[in-house]
């Protein structure tokens, strides 16, 4: 998981960035635009940059340059790890053809995708 800190640094680097270097407004997403948004306001021209996921820089056929990855993890109650529905999905995690699948999409990576980690 990228902390706070970290994503806070990048987003002042592509802002200093993105002052030097870009000509029209730097786009950066906020929790109020989505990926989306950044990747189709930066291909109608209204910025030439900004923050954002490779698939959608890719959905509006975008170059893409990496500056972090990012890893997500599902933080389950120990009370619902006996729920059917858990024991499902913990299941389809662990998958070896969903994880290759899931490894074939575009900046995803699935490595580490299904290993359960307890918490100290």
């Amino acid at each position: 998981t990228v902390s706070a800190g970290l994503a806070s640094a990048c987003c002042l680097m592509i802002c200093w960035l993105g002052m030097r270097y870009c000509q029209r407004r730097l786009w950066v997403m906020t929790m109020r635009m989505p990926h989306l948004a950044v990747a189709a306001a930066v291909a109608d021209g209204i910025g030439d940059c900004g923050l954002g996921l490779r698939r959608a820089a890719e959905a509006m056929n975008l170059d893409f340059i990496g500056i972090t990855r990012e890893r997500f993890d599902l933080v389950i109650p120990q009370r619902f790890l006996e729920l059917d529905s858990m024991k499902l999905l913990l299941a389809v995690l662990q998958d070896s053809d969903f994880k290759a699948e899931l490894g074939r999409q575009s900046g995803y990576h699935s490595e580490e995708t299904g290993q359960a980690a307890p918490l100290a």
